[in-house]
């Protein structure tokens, strides 16, 4: 779960979370005027930050990288696999995440990112890469097709400005049939990439995903190579 989020900016107003359910809501008083609604109050930009601080959300024309924001780091606090971590990046080296361990172990993790020390700065690759070992499981070497952290993350952290509400199977208004496919056949545990992208075939406009279900479809060659 996510403890809390943050900002060395002053004016930000750091959002702390409980146990349980949590909603986030704009409140709207009696001296608010007509202009004054609930749009455009921050929550949103509030998952970007998520996005942000677990190595995501780094396109040049990205709002921390803004030259008002960049300076300031932006991160979080959260639970994951045995361990409480605090991750936090600033825009001007949106390259790099600070990533500290406030609690617990990362003895569960299947990599460690410390190496015997409580705080390091990891290349946002790196981060990304972890995070997808820890979070989702996804092995080393899937692939050009396989299954990413971004991929997948966007389900459970969905932008609005990327229409990510618009449909509950694709988590943006741009993402490709077959990376819909790729990633929710993962989510689901319909395929399982085990460091080789031959479980998806061929061109990305035609992919086929091939599971034990369907194995015995496949070419011989085919079988062999899924069955590594």
């Amino acid at each position: 779960m996510i403890h809390r989020v943050f900002s060395t900016l002053e004016s930000f107003k750091s959002l702390e979370f409980g146990p349980g359910l949590n909603i986030v809501v704009t409140e709207k008083t009696e001296q608010s005027t007509a202009g004054q609604t609930r749009n455009r109050a921050g929550k949103s930009s509030l998952v970007l930050l998520v996005h942000f601080a677990l190595g995501l959300e780094g396109e040049t024309k990205s709002l921390f990288r803004h030259q008002e924001l960049a300076e300031y780091h932006f991160g979080i606090d959260f639970d994951l696999l045995g361990a409480t971590i605090r991750a936090s990046r600033q825009g001007i080296e949106f390259g790099k995440v600070e990533v500290e361990l406030l609690d617990g172990t990362v003895a569960d993790w299947p990599e460690d990112p410390f190496g015997g020390v409580s705080k390091v700065t990891l290349p946002r690759t790196t981060w990304q890469r972890v995070l997808a070992s820890a979070m989702f499981k996804i092995p080393e070497n899937v692939g050009t097709y396989g299954p990413k952290f971004s991929m997948l993350f966007n389900y459970f952290a969905r932008k609005a400005n990327s229409g990510a509400f618009l449909k509950p199977t694709t988590q943006s208004s741009y993402q490709q049939p077959w990376d819909q496919r790729v990633a929710l056949s993962y989510l689901i545990g319909l395929v399982q990439f085990q460091g080789v992208s031959c479980a998806i075939k061929a061109r990305p406009y035609r992919v086929r995903l091939h599971c034990s279900a369907c194995l015995n479809r496949c070419s011989p060659s085919m079988q062999r190579t899924i069955a590594k």
